[in-house]
């Protein structure tokens, strides 16, 4: 067990990866498993009662190669009395040979195209726990993955970067057919990295075919096509539902709102808001909506109460995207999500089943809480059937749930009404589609809580096998009230026995000072009821944790932990089925999710996960994936905010899911990448 409990710990791993580099990076994350190596040697560091120990060594004294290359591994155990040796198991792309119980020669794959990361793993036969490990970079024909380019504006400077995988530097990159708009052209890069630049003259749209090709003469292509708009149209155009949450004056502040943009990007919409000052419900908003450079835009927004504005990064598609805050200097910050939404689903109709949901934030008092269940509604709008569950001051125990759910208007904005547990909560919804409604408190009371979170259509029965496969919970809490410590956990559950009810895990928590990597929980249990509640009972250290949670799906849904004095409330999500890789294909726009804290705070616009390297504009950093369970640790460092050690997990190809460590003067944080 990987278990870092203290500053100096947490301290450590982080110098084990900004020292140790890329190899090491699977060494960091991984327990007993993958310990210790570097570019020419290293030993593993888990304790033996024998004092057995594995080194390897390289024969290249590098762990890079090339498509069709070789090196040879040797590995030297320490303590092996009976001259055991090791045994070699590889995961990834390529192949062994020449395997003896001292050395193994890695080929890797004469047809590779792009990157690929190989771990070799050897284990002491004379003491199975201790293994070293090795994380290789294998650099194969290069290769370009289906990139979007966004559209650009006349008059308006553009940028938008393609990047070849494979291959190996100086790179030529060209266009082979077709033309570039008007105005722009290539920048000439040498680099993996090529840049479409300039000012677009005219509008239209057009089609073109780059070509890349490496110092070894090999090549790769892609077709590209490129609009170009006018110059006030907005990278958004139609109607979005999005939330943001944070702190305002020290304490949760969160809201909720849908937006049309036409095609001058000239902004009308509704928002409700809810801090320890404020309520606002259906408020008018009008605004602007303005490019800022590839992916990313402006909306700034006019209302009664106050006047915000979003920095806003979009997807590929551009129908999601990451928001942040930018106008609320040092009394306000948040962040959330924008989805696209579906207008022809705004009626009480197609919203009529079952759901589950999910809210967080906090109490009048300023104690963070979360609220979970289930319901049905009736196609006038009556909620039936359901169920609910707290962790606040008055906790809520599967209490029954009855209410209502108003209207909706044009803006796919209504109201929710729901009672249960002596407690009634008042709420707005807005429709991202039949199967994902937004949730805010629109209650003006001073003792109303301020919540927000999701509310998502059921599509399955529920017994003892719903938790089969593996998932990611996360949760958000913080301790205190002003300007509090954001307390957050991130772990992957696995291997749900129906018979047993014990399941596997292992949790990473950030928490200032006392955050954890790698901990694995014993004495676990769970237990299903047939309307998807679960209970999960694990121990961390002497510590007894329970959460509670609502399946919307299998292995998915919203959970709280019970009894937590941070009032912990977060999301399972089922994980697409491995085995992982450290490259994921794709751009991905990462931003802060649930911000627990005034800072850090932060939006990516374009990151990259290729080959172990983070990448984007404003942020760096490497991981290990372990191939198996798609979680790694590894190191991220953002503009203005610093480097930290960070976890990873790699939910699917469309999301990767981060989490910050914190330290003693800085508070920890969730990134989500979305594409």
């Amino acid at each position: 067990m990987s278990h870092v409990s203290n500053e100096r710990g947490i301290r450590a791993l982080f110098a084990c990866i900004l020292v140790s580099g890329l190899v090491a990076l699977s060494a960091c994350s991984s327990g007993n498993r993958n310990r210790g190596v570097n570019a020419t040697v290293g030993t593993n560091t888990g304790t033996s009662n024998t004092g057995v120990a594995v080194s390897l060594t390289s024969s290249t004294g590098l762990v890079t190669l090339n498509a069709g290359e070789s090196l040879t591994l040797t590995a030297t155990v320490d303590n092996d009395t009976n001259n055991a040796g090791v045994t070699w198991t590889l995961s990834g792309d390529g192949a062994l040979s020449d395997v003896t119980s001292t050395t193994a020669t890695y080929t890797a794959p004469s047809s590779l195209k792009g990157t690929s990361t190989p771990v070799i793993s050897a284990t002491a036969s004379a003491d199975k726990t201790q293994v070293a490990s090795v994380t290789l970079l294998v650099s194969g024909y290069p290769v370009v993955y289906q990139t979007p380019l966004f559209p650009a504006n006349v008059g308006v400077t553009y940028a938008g970067a393609v990047t070849v995988h494979g291959g190996t530097a100086p790179y030529t990159w060209s266009v082979s057919s077709g033309t570039l708009p008007n105005g722009l052209s290539l920048a000439g890069s040498t680099t993996s990295t090529e840049t479409l630049n300039g000012t677009p003259t005219t509008t239209g749209n057009s089609s073109f075919t780059l070509k890349v090709t490496d110092t070894n003469s090999n090549s790769a292509t892609i077709d590209m096509a490129l609009a170009v708009n006018p110059a006030l149209s907005c990278l958004l155009n139609g109607r979005y539902a999005f939330f943001a949450t944070g702190v305002s004056n020290g304490q949760i502040g969160v809201r909720a709102a849908s937006i049309s943009v036409d095609t001058t990007g000239a902004i009308t919409g509704v928002v409700d808001r809810k801090d320890s000052t404020l309520t606002s419900s259906g408020e008018s908003w009008t605004g602007s909506c303005t490019n800022r450079a590839g992916n990313s835009g402006q909306l700034a927004l006019t209302g009664a109460t106050d006047s915000p504005i979003f920095n806003f990064s979009v997807t590929g598609s551009l129908q999601m995207a990451r928001l942040q805050l930018i106008s609320g200097g040092d009394f306000a910050s948040s962040a959330g999500q924008l989805y696209q939404q579906t207008p022809t689903d705004f009626s009480l109709t197609k919203l009529a089943g079952n759901y589950a949901f999910g809210l967080l934030g906090a109490e009048a008092n300023g104690l963070h809480a979360g609220y979970v269940g289930q319901l049905a509604v009736a196609a006038n709008g009556t909620v039936t059937a359901g169920r609910i569950d707290s962790n606040t001051g008055s906790t809520i125990n599967g209490a029954t749930l009855t209410g209502a759910l108003g209207i909706p208007d044009t803006n796919g904005r209504g109201t929710l009404l729901l009672s249960g547990g002596g407690q009634t909560l008042k709420l707005a919804y807005y429709i991202v589609n039949a199967s994902r409604l937004l949730v805010v408190s629109s209650d003006s009371a001073a003792s109303a809580p301020i919540l927000a979170g999701f509310m998502t259509r059921r599509d399955t029965t529920f017994n003892a096998n719903s938790l089969t496969g593996s998932s990611l919970l996360t949760l958000w809490g913080s301790s205190g009230t002003i300007q509090p410590a954001a307390v957050l956990s991130a772990g992957l559950i696995s291997g749900a026995n129906a018979s047993t009810g014990a399941f596997n895990m292992v949790l990473d928590n950030a928490n200032r000072s006392t955050s954890e990597a790698g901990v694995v929980p014993t004495a676990t249990h769970y237990g299903i009821e047939t309307d998807g509640r679960v209970t999960l009972n694990f121990t961390t250290g002497t510590t007894a944790r329970q959460m509670v949670g609502y399946l919307d799906k299998t292995s998915n849904g919203y959970f709280i932990e019970k009894g937590s004095s941070a009032g912990s409330a977060g999301l399972l999500e089922a994980q697409a089925p491995g085995p992982f890789s450290n490259s994921v294909p794709g751009l991905f726009v990462a931003g802060t999710q649930f911000p627990q804290t005034s800072a850090p705070v932060a939006l990516m616009p374009i990151t990259y996960l290729d080959a172990g390297t983070i990448s984007s504009a404003s942020a760096s950093g490497y991981v290990g994936i372990d191939a198996s369970t798609g979680r790694g640790i590894g190191s991220l460092s953002i503009s203005n905010l610093g480097g930290v050690a960070s976890a990873v997990y790699i939910l699917n190809p469309n999301k990767i899911v981060l989490l910050r460590f914190g330290a003693p003067s800085q508070n920890g944080a969730i990134e989500w990448l979305i594409q």
